[in-house]
């Protein structure tokens, strides 16, 4: 399908140029830029973008082409996930699928008490004095 936009300023350098929206939709599936896209047909990017918003065909094959380069995407990471087993992308995807969070270690860490040695902590358990230098409760 093709769709017309105009390029230039003022009347006199108006000149209409002809899109193919398959064209805008598979760049846009790959992650093009504004002004990667408009460059494809002459424009610049502030131009394209201007003429997505007036233009409902070619706002609608933008919109599908950047859905199914997401899909693409989610499609890869799964099967990276799942069928290979690998675990930075299954970390990802527990992460941004499942909103599991990571937490830093000294943020889930409980107070720890000093009790000195395992030697006087046995003996303050049988009632006994401790012999322990390195016990502070002695």
């Amino acid at each position: 399908m093709v769709a017309k936009l105009y390029r230039g300023k003022g009347l006199s350098k108006v000149m209409a140029v002809e899109v193919d929206l398959d064209v805008i939709r598979q760049l846009a599936s790959i992650g093009c830029s504004y002004d990667e896209i408009g460059a494809r047909f002459g424009l610049t990017g502030p131009q394209f973008k201007k003429r997505k918003d007036k233009d409902e065909q070619i706002r609608e094959a933008y919109i599908e082409g950047m859905s199914e380069g997401k899909i693409s995407i989610r499609r890869a990471m799964h099967h990276k996930a799942v069928d290979k087993l690998d675990f930075p992308a299954m970390r990802w995807l527990a992460m941004n699928r499942l909103d599991q969070r990571e937490y830093k270690a000294r943020d889930a860490e409980p107070e720890v008490q000093k009790v000195g040695s395992l030697r006087s902590l046995i003996e303050r358990s049988l009632g006994k004095k401790s012999e322990d230098p390195d016990d502070d409760d002695a």
